[in-house]
């Protein structure tokens, strides 16, 4: 009896130490499926890019084939003094090319893929302006998939709001970079009176909850400093690595 109470001490602490290292697992595990999700959405979306801007080139190669044909041709029309054809003809031309008009260049990728996707769906359902400020600078210390996991959120929740807007709907990204910090803001329009509840604005609270904890985590990785705040009716989140 004297010995086993003198091990209980040593029992003890060997229970902490494992319990200590299964809590670090799971914490692992939570992050690596985190990065792992994202990681997944970044390359869909890195796929999705690339198609669009191949598609795009050729449209471009195709139309630069053609160039000698069209101008020949609405040459004919001035001399022959078909006004009306000519009218037509380029109002085809234009319809005919213009496609995708969203062109974002950060100077970053991975933010090119996330912001040029949420503007795209913003397109999609009318009505919203944004504006893209600012360029990342060629080189960064934060990876990829911490990257994907900031703009990932953020974008996510900021497309949410200017969907439940009928009008009005607005969203700004500031890039600014001085002497390897990088400061990131992303600020949206929000219903009139509406008050944000970053653990609630979503139908799945658990998950969001989970969203804003990542990027709070991703940033604390490179001691640097979030904020979330409203003013108004306006949403933001800046950031600072």
């Amino acid at each position: 009896m004297e010995l086993f109470l003198a091990f209980i001490p040593t029992l003890l602490v060997v229970f902490i130490v494992l319990t200590g290292v299964f809590i670090y697992i799971l914490y692992v595990k939570k992050q690596l499926e985190t990065e792992n999700k994202f990681t997944e959405k970044y390359s869909r979306l890195q796929k999705i890019y690339y198609e669009r801007t191949l598609a795009e080139d050729e449209s471009v190669r195709q139309f630069r084939r053609d160039i000698t044909k069209h101008i020949n041709k609405m040459n004919e029309l001035c001399v022959e003094d078909r006004v009306e054809e000519l009218k037509g003809y380029i109002k085809k031309l234009g319809g005919q090319y213009e496609e995708d008009t969203v062109r974002i260049c950060t100077g970053n990728l991975v933010a090119d893929y996330f912001i040029h996707h949420v503007v795209k769906k913003l397109e999609d359902i009318g009505g919203t302006k944004y504006e893209v400020i600012g360029k990342f600078p060629p080189e960064t210390m934060i990876s990829n998939s911490d990257l994907s996991v900031l703009l990932g959120n953020a974008l996510e929740n900021a497309e949410e709001a200017l969907r439940e807007m009928e009008s009005g709907r607005s969203l700004e990204i500031v890039i600014k970079n001085f002497q390897n910090h990088i400061f990131l803001s992303i600020a949206n329009s929000i219903p009139d009176k509406k008050e944000i509840n970053l653990q609630t604005t979503k139908s799945d609270s658990v998950n969001h909850g989970y969203g804003i904890k990542n990027m709070t985590e991703v940033v604390a990785k490179y001691s640097g400093d979030i904020k979330f705040c409203q003013e108004d009716n306006k949403f933001m989140v800046e950031i600072e690595i």
